[in-house]
C-alpha cells in the first residue's frame, strides 16, 4: 500500500480543510459576506451608474442612493465613495479612473476651538467629478469640491479647492503642477 506525502504545505492545506466542519468557521464566513454585501453589493444597487461601470469588490460605498457614476467609470480596491444623508452627493462624470484607495467624502467634522470635535456640526457638501478624470492613488477629494473635466490628481494629493479643466494637480493641499498636452 503507498502512503501519499504531502510535505508541509500539504500538511498545512489537509489542516486548514478540516476546520470547515467547525461553525464558528461558517458564522464567521458568513459574517464576512453579510458585511460585504451590505458595503458593496447592496449599495451599488442604489447607486445610479450609466454602462461600463466597474466597481471593486473591496471599495467601499455609503449612502449611495445619492451616487450618480457615468459610463466607463472604474472605481479600484479600497476606494471609499462616501456619501452623507442629507444632501451629499456625489456626481461623477464619465470616462473616470478612481485609482485603488481613494476617498471621496461630502462630509467632514467641524474644527472650532472649545468644543469637542465628535460633537460638534457636520460639514456636508457635495462632490462634482468630471468627465475625462485620472483619481490617482489614495488620493482624497474633501467636501464641496468640483473637479473639472479632464484632470488629474496625482498619488497622495488632498483636493481641499476646485480644480480647473484640464489641470495636473499634486501635493498637500493639491496645487496645480501641470497641464495635459
Amino acid at each position: 500500500m503507498m502512503r501519499a506525502s504531502f510535505g508541509r504545505k500539504g500538511a498545512r492545506a489537509v489542516a486548514g480543510l478540516s476546520k470547515l466542519g467547525r461553525p464558528s468557521a461558517w458564522i464567521h464566513a458568513l459574517r464576512v459576506l453579510e458585511f460585504y454585501a451590505d458595503n458593496n453589493v447592496n449599495q451599488k444597487k442604489l447607486a445610479t451608474h450609466g454602462t461600463g461601470f466597474r466597481l471593486s469588490p473591496l471599495a467601499s460605498l455609503r449612502d449611495a442612493h445619492l451616487l450618480t457614476v457615468g459610463k466607463n467609470v472604474r472605481v479600484g480596491e479600497r476606494a471609499c465613495l462616501w456619501c452623507a444623508s442629507p444632501g451629499g452627493a456625489i456626481d461623477i462624470g464619465d470616462d473616470v479612473i478612481i485609482a485603488p484607495g481613494v476617498m471621496i467624502t461630502t462630509s467632514n467634522y467641524g474644527n472650532a476651538r472649545g468644543a469637542l470635535i465628535s460633537s460638534q456640526d457636520r460639514k456636508i457638501a457635495s462632490v462634482l467629478i468630471g468627465n475625462d478624470v485620472w483619481l490617482g492613488y489614495n488620493s482624497v477629494i474633501l467636501p464641496g469640491v468640483t473637479v473639472g473635466d479632464g484632470c488629474i490628481v496625482g498619488a497622495n494629493a488632498v483636493v481641499v479647492d476646485d480644480l480647473e479643466p484640464g489641470g495636473i494637480y499634486g501635493g498637500i493641499p493639491a496645487r496645480r503642477i501641470g497641464s495635459r498636452e
